[in-house]
């Protein structure tokens, strides 16, 4: 029997790309923030229990259709994604 274990994902947003850093990975994942981008993303992102969004100048908006297609919980943070994964340890800030 296979149990998937639930993860969470932060995803830091601009203009052009979507940064993605995955709980208990150490790479960050860059996809474009552009349609094909957003569904390549939906697919790493699926089974993930939290996804956190920087929001950022309404660029976040189409991402909502992500968490929503895997019915993952989202948030909104106005700071910076990244310090907030750092604050849990998925990734480390040089």
């Amino acid at each position: 029997m296979h149990i998937q274990q639930s993860f969470m994902v932060g995803i830091d947003v601009s203009k052009a790309h979507l940064d993605v850093a995955v709980e208990g990975k150490r790479a960050v994942v860059r996809f474009d923030n552009d349609a094909p981008g957003r569904a390549a993303l939906a697919t790493a992102v699926a089974g993930a229990e939290l996804v956190v969004v920087e929001a950022t100048g309404g660029y976040e908006m189409a991402i909502g259709a992500v968490g929503r297609q895997y019915r993952a919980e989202l948030i909104y943070v106005a700071k910076s994604v990244r310090l907030f994964l750092h604050q849990l340890m998925v990734i480390s800030i040089s």
